[in-house]
């Protein structure tokens, strides 16, 4: 399955195998990859970082910000209505230090490896993903 140790690419069977697993299990390799690379991923367009609006289930948060584990793993989700969004490395530190107590304060939350055309994936506010990356 995912690699056990940090790899610039991936290949296509570990790509296609994880589009095929669960949220709860992405959520899983989200958490362990993250510690191991020291970075994780998201999506910046001309007008800054992608974020969505949340729907039903996810209404106590002003926006979601998608993250991934890995740069090829965002293939898996880009939509023809972001053409010019580009997978952008965010540091594991600075994502912990500065980004999460921002995302929080401004009732942002994250939606981890999302897959597909919809927004399959774990949502989490700052505090969860903040909380379960320390138990990682």
């Amino acid at each position: 399955m995912f690699p056990e140790t940090v790899t610039q690419s991936l290949n296509e069977a570990v790509v296609k195998q994880a589009a095929s697993l669960e949220p709860e299990e992405r959520q899983a390799l989200f958490l362990q990859y993250v510690k191991k690379a020291g970075a994780l991923w998201s999506l910046a367009g001309a007008e800054g970082y992608v974020m969505l609006e949340p729907q039903q289930e996810a209404e106590a948060f002003t926006a979601l910000l998608p993250v991934w584990p890995h740069q090829d793993l965002v293939g898996l989700w880009l939509r023809s209505d972001m053409p010019d969004a580009q997978p952008v490395s965010i540091s594991l530190t600075d994502f912990m230090q500065t980004w999460l107590p921002g995302l929080a304060k401004n009732g942002v939350g994250l939606i981890i490896f999302p897959v597909g055309e919809g927004q399959s994936g774990m949502v989490l506010s700052a505090e969860e993903l903040a909380q379960s990356l320390l138990e990682e």
